[in-house]
């Protein structure tokens, strides 16, 4: 019964169902052929990075020992 410990209420709708109606569903607005273009001076620089010599190895070895501290937890104590 309703009243009692432990029960329930019988619900009179179901709280779960099928979409009623598809027309619900709204489509993406397309962005038109101009959204996306590329930015010429920053690819000019890259371009111009890319034909020189490559940097020396002391870099790559500072580059790695600064991701290893980054990468590596804090030691507590």
């Amino acid at each position: 019964m309703p009243g009692e410990l432990g029960t329930l209420p019988r619900l009179r709708f179901p709280i779960f169902g099928p979409p009623r109606s598809r027309q619900r569903v709204t489509l993406p607005n397309p962005l038109p052929d101009d959204s996306w273009a590329v930015d010429e001076r920053s690819l000019t620089l890259f371009v111009d990075a890319l034909k020189e010599p490559p940097a020396e190895r002391a870099w790559y070895e500072l580059r790695r020992e600064a991701e290893r501290i980054a990468l590596v937890p804090a030691s507590t104590g």
